[in-house]
C-alpha cells in the first residue's frame, strides 16, 4: 500500500536509541549535580552551616548527579566486561 512505513524501523540505525539515552543520562546527571552545587551555595551564602539541611540536599544531589554521568560514561556493552 502506497505510504506504508511498517518498515521503517527496520532500516534506521538500531544503536542510536541507546545513544540517545546515554546522552540524555549525562545531560540529565550534569544538570542534578549543578543544581546540588547551586543549593550548597545559596545554603552557605544564607549563613547556613556545614550541617544545614541546604548543604546536606546539595551535597547529596550533587554526588547523585556525579555518579548518574559516571555510570553513563562507563558504558555497558560487551566490549566493556572484564
Amino acid at each position: 500500500m502506497p505510504g506504508d512505513h511498517r518498515f521503517v524501523a527496520e532500516r534506521s540505525d538500531p544503536g542510536r536509541g541507546v545513544r540517545v539515552y546515554s546522552a540524555s543520562q549525562m545531560v540529565l546527571g550534569s544538570v542534578l549535580c549543578a543544581v546540588g552545587v547551586a543549593v550548597v551555595v545559596t545554603t552557605l551564602a544564607a549563613g547556613g552551616g556545614p550541617f544545614a539541611i541546604g548543604v546536606l540536599v546539595g551535597v547529596g544531589f550533587a554526588v547523585l548527579g556525579g555518579m548518574r554521568v559516571w555510570i553513563a560514561t562507563r558504558g555497558s556493552g560487551p566490549e566493556q566486561e572484564r
